[in-house]
């Protein structure tokens, strides 16, 4: 069983998709539980704005926020953080 990344949060983005549990629990497997918020906000510029919020609040090195009708592979949150941590300073 692979570890789950503590350095990340996940936000998952509902509005009333029928794939919410199952893109949680995708997202369940990869991070700990206390670092995954679901936000049901209308219009979608609400719902963003309260992502970038939620991860300021958690203040941790990475902020994930994803639509709950997207389904993610077994080890892609480390995937993206990997790819996005070899990215250079554009700053």
């Amino acid at each position: 069983m692979m570890s789950k990344n503590d350095n990340v949060t996940v936000i998952i983005r509902q509005s009333g998709e029928r794939t919410l549990d199952l893109c949680k629990k995708f997202v369940e497997e990869q991070v700990n539980n206390r670092n995954i918020v679901i936000v049901n906000e209308v219009p979608f510029s609400k719902a963003l704005r309260r992502t970038f919020e939620i991860g300021l609040e958690f203040n941790l090195p990475w902020t994930i926020g994803i639509d709950a009708d997207i389904l993610i592979s077994a080890g892609s949150i480390d995937m993206m953080i990997k790819l996005a941590e070899c990215q250079k300073d554009v700053a």
